[in-house]
């Protein structure tokens, strides 16, 4: 069984093989090409699916740490638990 994702330039190359262009994916799915490119580095379930579904997987073979056997996302331990990130990624509150 994969543990490890795809590596995105990999996968921009298949769809690029495919289609053309990560944009005509993205206008062929009604999407926006930003979804589509940010899919390739990081969870976005609508890019996935439509970037899977083009080269004929499930988003699991691709992406076996973000989607399971099911296509469902699989949730990160920071968004368990993102509280503690959050302390200190605001503006402070006055001025140096």
């Amino acid at each position: 069984m994969a543990t490890k994702n795809q590596h995105p330039e990999d996968v921009k190359a298949k769809v690029r093989k495919k289609c053309g262009s990560l944009a005509e994916l993205a206008r062929r799915n009604d999407l926006s090409p930003s979804t589509i490119r940010k899919a390739l580095y990081r969870p976005q379930p609508s890019g996935n699916k439509a970037i899977a579904k083009l080269l004929g997987k499930t988003p699991h073979k691709l992406w076996p740490k973000w989607f399971d056997e099911e296509g469902n996302r699989i949730p990160s331990a920071e968004q368990k638990d993102s509280s503690a990130d959050q302390a200190g990624h605001g503006q402070k509150s006055e001025a140096a």
